[in-house]
């Protein structure tokens, strides 16, 4: 269900979407990484360099994320849905968290 707010009613949502995925930054830690980077940005799994791969969503994800982006703070400055409360990525322990 999805909140109109101007009507105050709930709402089934709409159709199915699509999300889109070109590559992975999987938490490998600083020892583990080339560069001394706590992600290592790699292509998908079973994928070639370049390849994404395509995953369907359901209706009442679609309407979550189209509120989140409707809102003020919808998007960071670097295109994230999610990000730190300075910016940036999200520390990983809030992902063990949730």
């Amino acid at each position: 269900m999805v909140l109109d707010e101007e009507a105050g009613q709930w709402e089934e949502p709409g159709e199915w979407g699509e999300l889109h995925f070109a590559t992975a930054a999987p938490f490998a830690g600083r020892e583990w990484t080339d560069d001394g980077a706590l992600r290592e940005e790699r292509s998908l799994k079973h994928r070639a360099d370049g390849h994404s791969r395509t995953v369907p969503i359901p209706p009442l994800l679609v309407g979550i994320l189209r509120t989140h982006l409707a809102a003020p703070y919808g998007r960071a400055a670097d295109g994230r849905l999610f990000s730190g409360v300075r910016g940036g990525e999200l520390p990983s322990i809030a992902y063990r968290r949730v």
